[in-house]
């Protein structure tokens, strides 16, 4: 597909990803129902079935068009990813790194934040994006050739921690895109549900002291990008980690849903995100309080999660 995508011209390879999207849409069951529940879960008091079978399909759409873009990377000069990647907030930014302590750079499976990564990097900054692994390693290796063509640096997550502390303490930024269901992580409140979140990159920004500056990326309705830069987070330090971790989590969850709800046609809505729940106690202290801050201070906020029935 790489081949035929970057023969035509980004026009047309556009149109084949979108038609290639709505493609998917209708022969993979799976994910199809998938982004379907989740939005029925999320939206399902606000929206018409219309409504959010016809953002599912936009959803396809969107990741069809995301991947032709991701495979026409290097073919796509610095000069043209300038032109088709606006940045609004970009001061922000330089601020952060103003600190002297790194750039902590939130963002999430929304958008084409495969392109912004590559903007970033075409603007000048050293930047290096936490990844996870593709389970086949050959696959892996073309997709971190395309994102290392293009001047950034894949750090796997099974070295992120240590890697990226590295490159914050040489004041660069590094990605981290913490919006998918984590195994072992903590839950915090995400689009009205209690998610499972990592609490790897607050530990990093914690331990960094880097400013942690949410960007996000967006496909306007001409089909270039807008990247939008937040103001840095206000990282509290109490002396006590674990809550320390806990809040600033809750934060950047905080800011991803924003994100998502702003755009919500193209967020990753096939992907599982409340795959795994919190135990009853942790459930029901939320229903009853609604408080993010409640099943921490019971000593319950950390516990080890379990899998519910969707596998």
């Amino acid at each position: 597909m790489s081949r035929i995508a970057t023969a035509l011209s980004r026009d047309a390879a556009l149109r084949l990803g979108a038609a290639l999207g709505t493609f998917a849409y209708r022969v993979s069951a799976r994910y199809r129902r998938a982004a379907v529940e989740n939005l029925t879960e999320v939206y399902g008091g606000a929206w018409s079935t219309e409504r959010i079978q016809a953002v599912a399909r936009d959803v396809f759409r969107h990741l069809g068009m995301t991947t032709v873009e991701f495979v026409r990377l290097p073919s796509t000069s610095s000069a043209e990813l300038m032109k088709i990647v606006r940045v609004n907030g970009e001061e922000n930014l330089i601020e952060g790194l103003a600190r002297g302590k790194g750039v902590l750079a939130l963002t999430a499976h929304v958008g084409n934040f495969e392109l912004m990564a590559a903007a970033c990097a075409a603007r000048g900054y050293t930047i290096s994006v936490i990844a996870r692994d593709a389970d086949d390693a050959r696959m892996n290796g073309v997709i971190n050739g395309i994102r290392e063509s293009k001047g950034y640096t894949v750090l796997s997550r099974k070295v992120a921690a240590r890697r990226s502390i590295t490159a914050l303490r040489r004041n660069e930024l590094v990605g981290v895109l913490p919006d998918q269901n984590d195994y072992s992580g903590i839950f915090v409140p995400f689009m009205g549900r209690l998610a499972s979140s990592s609490p790897g990159p607050a530990f990093i920004a914690l331990h960094s002291e880097a400013a942690v500056v949410p960007i996000f990326i967006r496909r306007d309705a001409d089909n270039n990008h807008t990247v939008d830069v937040y103001p840095a987070l206000n990282v509290k330090r109490t002396g006590d980690r674990d809550l320390d971790i806990y809040e600033l989590t809750y934060q950047m969850q905080g800011a991803i849903e924003r994100a998502v709800r702003a755009h919500p046609d193209q967020w990753f809505w096939v992907h599982r995100r409340w795959k795994h729940q919190p135990t009853p106690a942790i459930e029901t202290l939320w229903k009853e309080t609604c408080d993010p801050m409640a099943a921490y201070r019971t000593g319950q906020g950390l516990q080890p999660v379990k899998a519910n029935k969707d596998g």
